[in-house]
């Protein structure tokens, strides 16, 4: 389990370097594909200023919450699947991914565009599903890069209203 972990806090940290990265050289390249892919700073096309705050403060939070997520998923890796340590990483990702969630649903409030509001709160949706599907060390370890249809269908929605 300590190794899986540690390959899919690995791949998740790769991953979101890769979308910060994409993002800095907006319109170079095509965007990221993955849940964790953030909207290209300082490039919304949403029209608002209003909107355009709220794709940066998607994108701090996304960048935020995937360190986070990388770091719960190390310790998780570390401490093993056993009693205690098991409990507390499980409650540990839970919760993290709830503020996440929580995050993507305040910034959806805020949003003027209606289809940006409803990709933030699918994307936030998706995270609370993946969250209560979480109850061992084993779930944990099918997480990889919150690689799920949903999610990457919600962040990919996001970003393009975001960078479009």
């Amino acid at each position: 389990m300590r190794r899986t972990l540690a390959v899919a806090a690995l791949g998740l940290a790769l991953m979101s370097g890769a979308a910060c990265t994409e993002g800095d050289n907006a319109g170079s390249g095509s965007p990221t594909s993955s849940a964790t892919g953030t909207p290209a700073p300082g490039s919304s096309g949403t029209g608002t200023a209003s909107d355009k705050q709220v794709c940066d403060n998607v994108q701090t939070l996304v960048a935020d919450s995937t360190q986070k997520f990388t770091q719960e998923l190390l310790k998780a890796a570390q401490a093993g699947n056993t009693g205690a340590a098991e409990t507390q990483a499980v409650q540990a990702v839970r919760k993290l991914l709830g503020d996440w969630a929580s995050g993507l649903r305040t910034q959806s409030s805020l949003a003027a565009n209606p289809e940006l509001r409803t990709a933030l709160s699918q994307w936030a949706d998706g995270l609370d599903k993946t969250a209560a599907g979480i109850n061992t060390a084993a779930d944990l370890e099918k997480l990889s890069g919150l690689d799920t249809p949903e999610l990457t269908q919600a962040a990919e929605k996001a970003e393009k209203i975001c960078t479009t």
